[in-house]
C-alpha cells in the first residue's frame, strides 16, 4: 500500500492510495491498536469509539470530586 514517516511530533501522513481503499475522510475517527506485530490503524465510527471506553470509568462514584481531583493534579503537574 505505502509507507509512511513518523514526525518529530510522531504525526504521520496517510498516503492517499490508502486513504482512498480505506474511504478515509477528514474528521473520521481512526483507532490506534499495538500488538505483537507492531500497530494498526483502523477507521472507526464516533459511536464505535464511545463504545471502545464505555464501562471505563465504572469505580468513579462521585463525579464532582474526580473532577476536583483531576484539577488539583493538574496543577501539580511538572511543567516543560
Amino acid at each position: 500500500m505505502g509507507t509512511t514517516k513518523v514526525t518529530r511530533d510522531f504525526r504521520i501522513t496517510l498516503p492517499k492510495d490508502v486513504r482512498k481503499a480505506a474511504n478515509i475522510k477528514i474528521g473520521d475517527t481512526l483507532n490506534v491498536v499495538a500488538d505483537d506485530k507492531g500497530a494498526r490503524i483502523m477507521k472507526t465510527s464516533a459511536r464505535e469509539a464511545i463504545m471502545n471506553i464505555a464501562g471505563s470509568f465504572k469505580e468513579i462514584k462521585d463525579s464532582a470530586a474526580y473532577v476536583r481531583a483531576m484539577r488539583e493534579r493538574w496543577k501539580e503537574r511538572p511543567r516543560l
